[in-house]
């Protein structure tokens, strides 16, 4: 049941190790060059997601409620000293450790083909929609832990935890979720991927990891508001 799971967290793995290798050889003027362009693909991919929400109100919505619950959390603040703890456990001296973890961790797990990919999984066994997500996963890593460095490799353990419950959760209850919902949950996770790529720009410091229970509003919000739209 786990199996795409495991074969996408494999691919994360990997694309990074590789993108590691190339990064000790990079002259700077190619790193900082790499960055922006995958900061720019990074924003295409959350423009992408986020111009197809279908009711732009539940997306402002599910992202006011989730940034409150995550900064009331203090995800981003736990976050960062998690990878703070890693850096120091493996004796890796670079500050942008954190930033590589948080940042790939929320690109990988944000989207529509993650959570279908999932809902595929549980429910009826089919691994293809995950298969393919490595695939992109693994050539993506290549880049981005080239730009980014380890940090980006110790995201595939966030890929295989959180794809892992979503996949048993969707086993277990059904996963009957709308289409609407799948929606309106990758277009709130378009909108943090073009937060992800303000950090990497270093235009700005959103915490965009705050922002990450977004995802996860439109399961509610969009019943809440079909409900009020019926009374």
């Amino acid at each position: 049941m786990f199996i795409g799971a495991i074969v996408n967290f494999a691919a994360v793995l990997t694309g990074s190790a590789i993108g590691l290798l190339f990064k000790s050889k990079l002259n700077p003027k190619y790193h900082d060059a790499l960055i922006k362009a995958m900061a720019l693909g990074v924003a295409a991919i959350g423009i992408s997601y986020s111009v197809k929400t279908e009711n732009i109100l539940i997306m402002i919505v599910s992202l006011l409620l989730g940034t409150l619950t995550g900064t009331f959390l203090k995800i981003d603040e736990r976050l960062e000293k998690l990878g703070d703890r890693l850096q120091s456990r493996f004796k890796y001296a670079n500050n942008g450790f954190s930033e590589g973890f948080a940042g790939a961790s929320i690109l990988y797990c944000v989207g529509s083909m993650a959570i279908m990919g999932c809902i595929d999984s549980g429910l009826h066994q089919n691994n293809d929609i995950l298969f393919t997500k490595s695939l992109i996963d693994a050539v993506t890593s290549v880049f981005l832990a080239s730009a980014l460095g380890i940090g980006v490799l110790f995201s595939a353990f966030s890929v295989l935890i959180y794809e892992g419950l979503l996949t048993l959760f969707f086993a277990l209850f059904a996963g009957n979720l709308e289409l609407s919902v799948i929606t309106e949950m990758s277009a709130a996770g378009g909108v943090i991927l073009m937060g992800i790529a303000v950090n990497m720009l270093k235009l700005g410091k959103i915490k965009t990891a705050d922002m990450v229970l977004s995802l996860f509003m439109p399961v509610a919000v969009v019943p809440l508001l079909n409900l009020i739209n019926l009374a």
